[in-house]
């Protein structure tokens, strides 16, 4: 049992290590972020005008077209986030270290969830920018939750 809290323990820090790391690369070339905050505001912009102005200012329709913005922003800030350890060949490395997949895998999800949630705010500050500009309440489009089929 001792053993086993260590390996655990072990994982958790390398894991944390690993978040620390993407963090850091992402600061240093935001070019992942800065894709998703740009893919965010095209995809809402040509979803808007697929729509139509009447029906795209409806609460249930702008909240659709957010949600599904974010959807794609976040697939798009996953598959960066693994293309740079691609592009090193780095992720056989970072496999072979203690921790091992388990480390690897928790740590990115601790770091693209970081980067998922500024991506949220900023998509979220662009809406309420967009309500403001055209006369609508402030949060329409971000109260109601994404609807399941």
């Amino acid at each position: 049992a001792e053993r086993r809290r260590g390996e655990t323990g072990m994982t958790f820090d390398r894991a944390l290590l690993v978040a620390l790391r993407e963090l850091f690369a992402e600061r240093r070339h935001p070019d992942g972020l800065a894709a998703a905050l740009t893919f965010t505001g095209m995809l809402v912009l040509l979803e808007s005008l697929a729509f139509g102005p009447g029906r795209a200012r409806e609460p249930a329709t702008a909240s659709a077209v957010f949600w599904i913005a974010l959807v794609f922003a976040a697939t798009l800030i996953t598959m960066r986030s693994f293309d740079r350890e691609l592009e090193d060949d780095a992720i056989d490395a970072l496999i072979a270290l203690p921790g091992g997949r388990e480390a690897l895998y928790a740590g990115k999800v601790l770091a693209i969830g970081v980067v998922d949630n500024l991506v949220k705010g900023a998509a979220g500050q662009a809406i309420q920018a967009f309500n403001l500009v055209h006369g609508l309440p402030e949060t329409t489009g971000l109260e109601q939750l994404p609807l399941a089929p």
